[in-house]
């Protein structure tokens, strides 16, 4: 009967676990990369009204190789989406109260006429799309 034999087997092994380790690395300092850029990319294209939104916007490390960017501001989906007409009421008081034209207002509710949609996500994380094959690719070829 006829044998083969292997040799050099545990190097190579060592290689490949050497050469997962690395890729592993590479990859999730390249995703912290995307997500900086995404998140650079989100705030330059936020309105900016009071700079609440745009501070709101930040990234969290969840695990390797996985970063989360969101933005905090409870209103940041209506500015990216707009909002329908609706009304708003007094939740810890019996009245609202702002100013118009110096004057201080109180009332029970405004009918809100509703807001246009200023769409910064979107278009950032399309940006972002577009580097994310060039620095991905960086993990398979270095350099």
């Amino acid at each position: 009967m006829a044998s083969v034999e292997f040799k050099g087997l545990e190097e190579l092994e060592a290689a490949l676990r050497k050469l997962a380790a690395e890729l592993d690395s590479r990859a999730d300092e390249e995703l912290g990369e995307l997500a900086r850029l995404f998140l650079e990319e989100a705030r330059a294209r936020t309105p900016v009204k009071t700079g609440r939104l745009r501070d709101s916007i930040v990234i969290r490390r969840e695990a390797h190789a996985k970063y989360s960017v969101e933005a905090t501001a409870p209103y940041a989906g209506y500015v990216e989406y707009g909002s329908g007409p609706h009304i708003i009421e007094p939740t810890k008081a019996s009245a609202l109260k702002f100013s118009i034209s110096g004057k201080t207002v109180y009332t029970r509710r405004v009918r809100h006429p509703g807001s246009s949609p200023r769409p910064y996500w979107r278009p950032a994380f399309s940006e972002a799309a577009k580097a994310a094959s060039r620095l991905l690719a960086r993990v398979v070829r270095p350099g």
